[in-house]
């Protein structure tokens, strides 16, 4: 889409976070839907928001482009608080959306409108904005990821809304689409939310961020998603890293059936192939991290370095409590309290999110699989995944991260098996070490390891600490 001359030369107009609902104080952004540099139509969806209640999409008022986006991903801040620089019309930067979505199918009050700018006209920009099917967010999310025209789809929810199931329906009964209607990622097209990669045996859901600098591959932990990296991957895309993120089988949106930490780096390898990635630095938390070593060793030549954050599978201990109470929670003060054990401080999280990881974690085809990739991952309090001879075989350049208050995997045996490989200590970290540290950690991230992971140096008892 080319702007209007008069778009292009057009001074930056502030956006505004707005008010989507009688209690939002502040939300969180879940996701940027238009990239930097890119124009967009009137009633098209700019991001997405989560408030107290829900993930909501915040549409465009008018034509215009994006110039420059101010808050990162994962960013929470206050009703009115400037989001992004746009050029296009003045009076359309700052209202809320036509309609907020509601928790509960049958509570949809209207979002509040801003007063009008000086000189606009008496009517509302909002009444202006072309009606779109009801939907729920995860619906349209869905509905883009797959293709799918929501305008054709009868919603089977309250009042005729469209749900995640009425997409999956549509999407299963219509003929498969040709080759050149799959949306692909060009090097100036921003990032993106992501979209369905076919591999052996299924699909993977992966997303990029923009960035010329060297690729790197985010493999999350057990029970999680690419959203657990949303803020490390728009931080390193903004360094100058090209930046790729999936969600691993058993996880996510990803439909694909492996259930061993073996099949599932089978498929992100898989993955790598049909990418055509090479020279690719893996950055794996946890389960991911274990994932990230196997991939190396089968495909070294598509791997140029790790970073292992918490690593799974170099230890004999693990919080079997953590493991079984994620599979067993079905209340969201029982999530809550397991994912309190992630971070040395108990996380921020909406009850939105945290009702939409129950619901995920609950789902019974998702809940099986997971089950059975656990037995391969810890037994009463044991792991039962070993990936350091893989890991004492890699040439590439490996180092280790970990937070001093990790509950789930004690960080002390890394330090027997950082053997000539940088091992990086954070104070006030947890598990989930980029969450409680996210800036040190991500100025590490920044620059590559040095050095193989088996060196002439000798094996040191201790790492880096950092303050």
């Amino acid at each position: 889409m080319t702007a209007e001359p008069a778009l292009a030369d057009a001074p930056p107009l502030l956006l505004t976070l707005p008010r989507l609902g009688e209690t939002m104080e502040q939300g969180r952004v879940v996701a940027w839907v238009v990239a930097e540099g890119q124009d967009y139509r009137r009633g098209e969806t700019l991001l997405e928001v989560e408030t107290d209640k829900t993930v909501v999409e915040v549409p465009a008022l008018g034509d215009g482009r994006m110039l420059r986006h101010l808050v990162a991903e994962g960013d929470v801040l206050a009703v009115g608080a400037a989001i992004a620089e746009v050029a296009g019309d003045a009076s359309a930067t700052a209202a809320p959306p036509p309609q907020a979505e509601a928790a509960e199918p049958d509570a949809e009050p209207p979002a509040e409108p801003s007063a009008p700018a000086e000189g606009a006209p008496a009517s509302s920009p909002i009444a202006q904005v072309p009606e779109r099917p009801r939907a729920a967010p995860g619906a349209r999310r869905l509905a883009r990821q797959r293709g799918v025209s929501l305008e054709a789809i009868a919603g089977s929810g309250r009042r005729g809304r469209i749900q995640r199931a009425d997409v999956e329906r549509a999407d299963a009964g219509r003929a498969p689409a040709p080759a050149r209607a799959q949306r692909r990622w060009p090097g100036d097209a921003g990032a993106e939310l992501g979209e369905m990669l076919d591999i052996a045996g299924g699909r993977l859901f992966i997303r990029r961020w923009k960035g010329d600098g060297e690729p790197l591959l985010l493999l999350h932990g057990f029970a999680g998603d690419l959203t657990t990296y949303a803020a490390t991957g728009a931080d390193l895309s903004r360094r100058g890293h090209a930046v790729l993120a999936l969600d691993m089988p058993g996880h996510g949106r990803s439909d694909h059936p492996a259930d061993t930490p073996d099949g599932l780096a089978a498929a992100v390898a898989d993955a790598l192939a049909r990418l055509d990635l090479t020279g690719v630095r893996l950055v794996g938390q946890s389960l991911g991290a274990a994932v990230a070593i196997l991939v190396a060793q089968a495909v070294p030549d598509r791997v140029a370095a790790l970073d292992l954050l918490a690593p799974a599978g170099l230890a004999t201990q693990v919080d079997q409590g953590f493991v079984d109470g994620l599979l067993a929670a079905a209340t969201p003060q029982a999530l809550t309290r397991e994912l309190a054990k992630l971070t040395a401080q108990p996380p921020t999280l909406s009850a939105a999110a945290v009702e939409g990881t129950l619901a995920r974690l609950q789902d019974p085809a998702a809940n099986a699989q997971l089950r059975r990739l656990s037995r391969h991952l810890a037994r009463n309090g044991v792991q039962q995944i070993w990936v350091q001879p893989a890991l004492a075989g890699l040439a590439q350049p490996v180092r280790l991260i970990a937070g001093l208050e990790d509950r789930v995997i004690p960080w002390q045996p890394l330090a027997e098996v950082a053997d000539g490989a940088a091992l990086h200590l954070f104070h006030g970290a947890g598990h989930m070490v980029h969450w409680d540290r996210p800036q040190a950690v991500h100025r590490l991230l920044e620059v590559p390891p040095q050095g193989g992971y088996k060196t002439a140096n000798p094996k040191r008892p201790f790492g880096r600490h950092h303050g």
